[in-house]
């Protein structure tokens, strides 16, 4: 399902900056210990990098990072091998 939502607490007070596949996706605060939600991150098919970057006041930067599969594949057409009659007789 996209878009998602990426939660997670923050390491340290600073920037924190969410990104798909090198392609920012949004900034916020973060202190140190707090919960954040980057809400409506868009995924695109197949696999995704989404980091979470913070940068502190003096520029120091730390990261972490997940890979999101996103798959759109349809599941397999089903095989029907037959048809029975729980009466005994078929018409």
């Amino acid at each position: 399902i996209s878009p998602v939502n990426v939660e997670g607490v923050s390491a340290d007070t600073g920037t924190l900056t969410v990104s798909v596949n090198g392609t920012p996706g949004g900034s916020q605060a973060g202190t140190l210990g707090g919960a954040f939600t980057f809400s409506s991150v868009s995924l695109s098919p197949g696999a995704n990098t989404v980091t979470v970057e913070i940068e502190d006041v003096a520029g120091n930067t730390s990261s972490a990072e997940f890979v999101a599969t996103l798959d759109q594949t349809d599941p397999d057409v089903p095989v029907i091998t037959g048809v029975a009659d729980d009466t005994g007789s078929c018409l």
